[in-house]
């Protein structure tokens, strides 16, 4: 079943991105442990928090001719990121490799104090669907949003 209730982010969370695409359709646990080499988003500012929804299903059965509604179709969610424009930043580099390749790549949320990760891991797989630049004065440091849509259950673990 898919997680619905992301920790919330801030300044004690860090996100990751695989160096390449994953290429296993359901991914479980192994898949996001032992496969891909993940690079840190350095300069990730925030992220949205994504939210499981079902889709509504309205229907008639011939059998007792009243209208019934049921869960349909699941959508997982997307999570935006946003980012301080760095060059050298592998993540981002990452980022911008997953958005031309229209490949799916592993992600890794962790929750950190005092350089240590605590709490949980979250582990999905998203799609990176768009870059935006945000507009900016002369001096400012420029922003981008990367909208990534998640395509697998996120699973959680507990730190160890």
């Amino acid at each position: 079943m898919a997680v619905n209730n992301f920790v919330k982010t801030g300044a004690n969370s860090k996100i990751s991105i695989s160096a390449a695409p994953i290429t296993v359709d359901q991914p479980i646990l192994t898949d996001y442990t032992t496969g891909p080499t993940y690079s840190l988003i350095t300069k990730a500012s925030e992220w949205s928090v994504p939210q499981v929804v079902y889709d509504s299903v309205t229907f008639t059965p011939v059998a007792t001719n009243t209208k019934e509604t049921s869960k349909g179709q699941i959508d997982l969610g997307s999570i935006d990121i946003t980012v301080g424009e760095l060059l050298t930043d592998a993540g981002q580099t990452n980022l911008d490799a997953a958005l031309a390749s229209k490949s799916k790549f592993a992600f890794k949320i962790e929750h950190v104090a005092d350089g240590t990760t605590t709490g949980t891991i979250l582990y999905f797989a998203g799609l990176v669907m768009e870059r935006e630049f945000a507009r900016i004065g002369a001096s400012d440091l420029r922003m981008i949003t990367y909208s990534v849509t998640i395509i697998n259950d996120v699973i959680k673990v507990a730190a160890t």
